[in-house]
């Protein structure tokens, strides 16, 4: 029954000890995981910065092309509107332009307006990224492999000294 006593023990040490690099493993792997994951959150802020800036510079290009058609248009109803031996300056045909060069505007604001929502929008997913990031972090942060590991070693310490002082109570008896 000694013997038998002893190698429990024995078990117990190493069990303790292979529980312990366990959850050190275990932490050290979370960790990792959380400070991974900040750093996608942060790349995906970055990149949605970048979208921003691209979603503003291309409504402004498309706002000045619109812009650009606009006083085409206007161009060319001149021109119908003079090879029909029409003054383009007064009248119906000046009401014409007027309309069109209004109606251009409100196109080529448009595009701005839904450009600066793309890009606010953008913006907005960059700071959720952000924070997410900033989650991990201090997720990471909280961490600590090695409280873990004395945690458990701990845990096993107390089980093998009470399996321990069983097995004195036991041995002094018999």
């Amino acid at each position: 029954m000694c013997e038998l006593a002893t190698i429990g023990l024995a078990l117990s040490v190493v069990g303790t000890i292979g529980s312990t690099l366990g959850a050190v493993n275990q932490a050290q792997g979370q960790k990792s995981a959380y400070e991974y994951q900040a750093a996608v959150n942060r790349n995906n802020a970055i990149q949605a910065g970048y979208q921003a800036d691209d979603a503003i510079e291309r409504g402004q290009e498309e706002e000045r092309k619109t812009r650009e058609k606009t006083r085409q248009l206007i161009g060319r109803q001149r021109s119908i509107f003079g090879a029909a031996g029409l003054q383009t300056d007064s009248g119906t045909p000046l009401l014409v332009q007027e309309d069109t060069a209004e109606i251009g505007e409100l196109d080529a604001l448009t595009v701005r307006n839904n450009s600066e929502r793309e890009a606010h929008a953008l913006r907005f997913r960059a700071e959720n990224f952000e924070a997410n990031a900033r989650m991990n972090s201090f997720a990471a942060d909280g961490i600590s492999p090695g409280m873990a590991g004395a945690t458990t070693l701990l845990a096993g310490a107390g089980n093998i000294a009470a399996k321990y002082q069983k097995f004195s109570f036991y041995k002094g008896r018999g």
